[in-house]
């Protein structure tokens, strides 16, 4: 009887662990997306580096950086991070975000086919 019951506390305990961790809490934030305009996409080099410095930002779950379209379109966490501060991660590597200026010391170490037509 004892080996009885504690089976059956057993089952109870892994069932509702099973439960538990399927549970979600009104706490759960779901993820935000943004679109930045990049104006200044010139070549496939650009969008990598747009794509790679957005991906290493906390918070960032995808990003897609369209060169047809010169947008850049990210899906995030807005707990984590701000659109500004996506924004910044595109300029830091020298390139336009929205109305925002690209960080001109970046911008001057990119390749010549990454730097705007003159």
């Amino acid at each position: 009887m004892r080996l009885l019951t504690t089976l059956t506390v057993c089952c109870f305990l892994f069932i509702a662990g099973i439960h538990m961790t399927g549970c979600s809490t009104a706490t759960d934030v779901h993820a935000t997306e943004a679109v930045i305009q990049t104006p200044s996409l010139q070549c496939d080099m650009c969008t990598s580096k747009v794509t790679k410095a957005l991906q290493a930002v906390d918070g960032v779950e995808s990003v897609d950086v369209n060169l047809e379209n010169k947008t850049a379109s990210i899906s995030y966490d807005p707990n984590a991070v701000t659109e500004m501060e996506l924004m910044a991660a595109i300029t830091n590597v020298g390139y336009q975000a929205n109305d925002q200026q690209a960080d001109a010391e970046a911008y001057e170490k990119l390749d010549a086919c990454c730097k705007m037509p003159e």
